[in-house]
């Protein structure tokens, strides 16, 4: 028994032994990212002098109420000391059942004859269509007033009172009576505006930083031109009374969300990380801008409709949350969420962005997926060993090298030399296929160069077709943000089908929704 149990320790420590954890040392840091670490600078520096002018008031000339959209308008007014002033569009409206606040801040630009013709030059303010179930209707306002320095919104039917202060960009908001969240408390509002490298030394603010506004010299990443110079949007948050913040998936943190001064803000960005630190604050798959806080009284939620590259700084001083969140570009347009609990919040929030769907029955029982099965007989004999060992199992899975020189939408003829054959074997014993189709297509393919022909694969920069390195080698990517791109690309489904007789891929699954470029080690993206 001694023995026995001396083994089991010694495998025990053999096996951790061969464990390593993830070297995040070739990773993207604040302090390597641009836009993070100037804001981070400027929170420092805007917070370390008290004497600190506001730079950001509301234009009370600009203020109207757009009965037939239910929404507040103004104008925010970045005022530079060398004399610039620079305009942003602010918008207000109250969701729901004027309970959910929604506010955007856009940025007025004039045509730069600079820019090359095939950049659009608008900040991009779009997010809200994919992230949002609906188109979302706003509630009637009742008649916004001015107090003093304030003006103060509400809807009839709702518990929620907006305050926005003119002098100084400040919004707080009131839930039953309770001040329940205040944005720009800090003043940590920053807004890159648009202009050249040239001019970029008058258009600085004397707490700003110019570090990488205008290159990338992280030695890790890809060279990146950045022909619009800083776009970054920052912006503060404080929860009053409340005191635990809870969300930001996809993080292999703890479930409240955690303090960050003098370690690293949580990232959110999109990335195919194999394997990671456990407690880190770096990206994996995927990523949701969603907080929320609750405390004995009330709850409180917050979502950041940004997809761009975003960092975020937590603290907890006595009775409230704070939060700082920095995006490389886009606008910011945030949502607010109110309730006595957090189910109310999610709710909500789910209703804003839509329900979580139920999945096919199918997909409740166990999927079987090894990276890859290489070849028909590797797919049946797996099979017939699951059914020897009276395991039941649905779905199995088959990564790219089922595909003929990974080419998407074929087979390796030699491995899987008829499709339609393995997908009847599998449906006769209740089973079904799942196949990988991603969207970078091998160059020099019927597919990439269709997708070429239409003009609607991804260009880079002077509008040339990008070509970058994926599974597949040598690769172009499909332009999802066109309707004819979507198009095209829906109708490859449609093409493989009517060359192969009949659907052959049982159901198909998407690795890389977005760009993945594994030449941008090490988090290729």
């Amino acid at each position: 028994m001694q023995l026995t149990w001396f083994l089991q320790l010694l495998l025990f420590w053999s096996h951790l032994h061969f464990v390593s954890a993830f070297d995040q040392s070739k990773l993207r840091t604040c302090n390597t990212a641009g836009f993070c670490k100037r804001n981070r600078q400027y929170a420092g520096n805007i917070q370390g002098n008290n004497s600190s002018p506001s730079y950001y008031v509301i234009d009370e000339s600009s203020i109207h109420y757009d009965r037939d959209e239910n929404s507040f308008h103004a104008n925010v007014i970045k005022n530079i000391p060398s004399g610039i002033k620079v305009e942003l569009p602010f918008t207000l409206q109250l969701l729901q059942d004027g309970n959910v606040v929604r506010f955007t801040i856009d940025e007025t630009r004039s045509h730069k004859d600079y820019l090359p013709e095939v950049l659009n030059q608008r900040r991009y303010n779009e997010t809200s269509k994919w992230a949002f179930a609906d188109v979302p209707s706003a509630v009637p306002i009742s008649n916004p007033r001015k107090v003093g320095n304030k003006v103060i919104i509400a809807a009839n039917s709702s518990d929620a009172r907006i305050e926005v202060s003119l002098d100084s960009f400040l919004i707080n908001v009131y839930w039953k009576d309770q001040l329940s969240m205040v944005v720009n408390e800090r003043s940590l509002l920053n807004y890159e505006h648009l202009r050249s490298k040239d001019e970029n030394s008058k258009n600085l603010l004397p707490e700003e930083s110019d570090f990488d506004m205008f290159h990338d010299s992280f030695n890790q990443s890809h060279s990146d031109t950045i022909p619009f110079g800083p776009e970054s949007v920052a912006l503060d948050f404080t929860f009053n009374e409340f005191e635990n913040l809870y969300g930001l998936p996809e993080h292999p943190a703890s479930f409240r969300v955690e303090e960050t001064c003098g370690g690293e803000p949580y990232r959110l960005f999109a990335a195919d990380v194999p394997k990671y630190n456990v407690g880190t604050r770096m990206p994996t798959y995927g990523n949701i801008p969603f907080v929320i806080g609750n405390n004995e009284k009330s709850a409180a939620g917050l979502f950041w409709v940004n997809a761009a590259d975003t960092w975020i700084d937590f603290k907890y001083p006595t009775g409230k949350a704070q939060s700082h969140w920095m995006s490389e570009t886009g606008i910011i347009d945030v949502v607010m969420f109110l309730a006595d609990t957090p189910m109310e919040i999610v709710d909500k929030y789910t209703n804003l962005t839509g329900r979580p769907a139920l999945p096919k029955e199918a997909a409740v029982g166990h999927h079987q997926s090894r990276w890859n099965y290489y070849n028909e007989s590797d797919v049946m004999n797996v099979d017939s060993n699951m059914a020897k060992g009276n395991f039941p199992y649905d779905i199995i899975w088959l990564d790219l090298d089922y595909t003929d020189d990974r080419k998407y939408f074929t087979w390796k003829p030699d491995a899987f030399p008829n499709p339609a054959r393995l997908l009847k074997r599998l449906g006769d014993l209740g089973r079904q296929l799942v196949v990988l189709i991603d969207p970078h297509l091998k160059s020099d393919f019927y597919y990439s160069d269709t997708a070429i022909k239409n003009g609607v694969a991804i260009k880079n920069s002077t509008g040339q077709t990008f070509f970058g390195t994926c599974w597949p080698g040598i690769s172009v990517w499909i332009d999802s943000f066109s309707q004819l791109g979507t198009k095209v690309w829906g109708n490859f489904f449609l093409t493989s089908l009517m060359v192969l007789k009949t659907w052959v891929f049982g159901m198909t699954w998407m690795s890389h929704l977005s760009l993945m470029v594994l030449r941008l080690l090490p988090l290729r993206t």
